[in-house]
């Protein structure tokens, strides 16, 4: 999006585990918020940071407003607006599969720079293994009347570091959206997401080794209610209800008792 800058950049995958920070227009990324289908979501323990990740297979669409320009944001940051895709008369479907190895990855770097830069594999951060698949699927459930729409997506994002130490993450996404009308002036909706994170070698580094890193895990749940009015022909009400569950827990691999940072003299 034009306006807005991303603290990193992510070469085939490497950086899909966690997500990056960005600003636009001079405003603090604290400032940013996330919404899914009109309902807020930013993670209040990390200001402007989503609660969970997202396969994007399952968003009908997306809408960005880049700060100080929409009345109805809170603040002065960066808007993102996720809308989920629904159910309708015509069934309809799309799946999809991607792969990457080690394999399949080139090198670019200098003699020099791989010599001081370049690691145990002279090659820097590598990619080990990326896999990520999903479906999603709708359809009518009573036709005219009530309306289906589920996806299921998951990804499995391996990095090497330096030193080879591992860094794994594993997304797994499920959404469902059911969508009915009553009469022609009443229609309601049901929107459930949940995103599981688990990371094994969070901050892995050269100088961090797997016994200093930490496993993350924590499902985010989400359920949100909407009911539409139609009272005539120049009067509408909207009402929406959610739930959002946030955290997640990091634990040391080393375990509790062991020495995480040593100095030398």
């Amino acid at each position: 999006v034009p306006g807005i800058i991303v603290d990193r950049v992510n070469v085939g995958g490497a950086e899909s585990g966690q997500q990056s920070g960005y600003q636009a227009k001079g405003s603090s990324g604290g400032n940013n918020t996330w919404s899914i289908g009109g309902i807020a979501i930013t993670d209040m323990a990390a200001p402007g940071s989503s609660p969970t990740y997202y396969h994007f297979d399952m968003f009908q669409e997306m809408n960005v407003t880049t700060g100080g320009a929409d009345l109805n944001s809170a603040t002065a940051g960066v808007g993102l607006n996720f809308v989920l895709k629904s159910g309708s008369n015509t069934p309809r479907g799309s799946g999809r599969v991607y792969y990457e190895n080690e394999s399949m990855q080139g090198s670019n770097l200098p003699d020099d720079l791989a010599d001081s830069l370049g690691g145990e594999s002279g090659k820097g951060n590598r990619m080990d293994e990326y896999t990520d698949y999903g479906a999603e699927v709708g359809g009518p459930i009573w036709k005219d009347r009530i309306w289906g729409w589920g996806a299921y997506g998951k990804t499995d994002v391996t990095v090497l570091t330096l030193t080879g130490t591992p860094d794994q993450t594993i997304l797994d996404n499920r959404s469902l959206k059911l969508t009915g009308q009553a009469t022609q002036n009443i229609r309601g909706s049901y929107t459930y997401f949940r995103r599981d994170k688990q990371k094994f070698g969070r901050n892995a580094s050269a100088t961090r080794p797997p016994e200093t890193t930490y496993n993350q895990t924590g499902p985010t749940p989400v359920n949100k209610g909407e009911l539409n009015l139609v009272l005539g022909n120049n009067l509408f009400v909207t009402g929406r209800a959610a739930t959002v569950g946030g955290g997640f827990q990091l634990a040391p691999q080393g375990g509790p008792g062991a020495l995480w940072y040593i100095t030398v003299d």
